[in-house]
C-alpha cells in the first residue's frame, strides 16, 4: 500500500513541477523547493505523515540527517528529497479539506524556485553552500564538500 501512496504523492508533484517548467519558474527539478500541504482528514494522508514522522525521527536520531529550520518551522526529508529529486521538501499539516482534485485530494503541491545556490558537484539547489579550500570549486553543499574532504585525505 505504502509504494502506491509514494507514486501517487510523486505524480502530483511531477505534475506541479512541470506545470512550472512551463511557466519558466525552474529549469530542472533540483531547482524546486517542494511543499506539500497534506489534509490530515484522508487515510493517504494519515498514512504518508505517519511514514514521515518515521523518517524524521530516524534520520534524526540515527544519522544526524535531515536539517531543520527552527525560524520557519520547516524540515527537508532527505529520502522523499532524493525519491522526488528536487532541492527541499517541506510538509504542512493541513486541518481542512484542500481544493486540489484527482487521486491526492488530499494533497496540494506548491513549488517555487530555491533560493541560493547550485552545489557545483551534485547539482542540487541549497540556501547555504561553502567553500571547498581543497579544490577551485568555490560552491559545494555541505555533503559534497565533507565527499570531496574525505576522498582528499
Amino acid at each position: 500500500m505504502w509504494d502506491c501512496l509514494w507514486k501517487k504523492v510523486r505524480s502530483s508533484v511531477t505534475k506541479a513541477l512541470e506545470e512550472e517548467r512551463k511557466k519558466k519558474l525552474i529549469k530542472s527539478s533540483l531547482e524546486a523547493e517542494v511543499t506539500l500541504h497534506v489534509s490530515t482528514d484522508h487515510s493517504d494522508a494519515q498514512l504518508l505523515l505517519e511514514l514521515l514522522r518515521l523518517e524524521k525521527d530516524e534520520t534524526s536520531t540515527v544519522r544526524g540527517g535531515g536539517s531543520a529550520d527552527e525560524e520557519e518551522g520547516r524540515y527537508d526529508y532527505e529520502l522523499l528529497r532524493d525519491y522526488l529529486v528536487v532541492a527541499s521538501v517541506q510538509v504542512v499539516e493541513a486541518q481542512q479539506a484542500l481544493s486540489q482534485t484527482g487521486d491526492t485530494p488530499w494533497l496540494k503541491v506548491e513549488v517555487r524556485h530555491s533560493e541560493g545556490g547550485k552545489c557545483e558537484r551534485c547539482w542540487r539547489w541549497f540556501r547555504e553552500l561553502s567553500n571547498n579550500t581543497l579544490t577551485s570549486e568555490a560552491s559545494l553543499c555541505s555533503r559534497c564538500n565533507s565527499a570531496v574532504q574525505a576522498k582528499a585525505m
